[in-house]
């Protein structure tokens, strides 16, 4: 997946959030967002766009931590 990101030239929150719509589970939609993170090109709006994917604001509050992390 990374590769793949990388080679087209990133990401966008649009296109991340699209591709975790096919993912079933929260924990598999934040393991994407967190590999996607440094591939996207739209980084400012990032943790809102991505962050409202989840069913869980668990979930999204991980996500967050990650981000303040990275």
């Amino acid at each position: 997946m990374k590769i793949a990101i990388g080679a087209c030239g990133g990401i966008t929150t649009s296109q991340l959030v699209q591709l975790m719509q096919f993912l079933p589970s929260d924990d598999d939609k934040l393991e994407l967002a967190k590999t996607a993170y440094g591939y996207v090109r739209d980084p400012d709006s990032y943790s809102t766009n991505v962050g409202e994917a989840f069913s869980y604001d668990d979930t999204q509050a991980q996500l967050h931590a990650y981000i303040h992390r990275y």
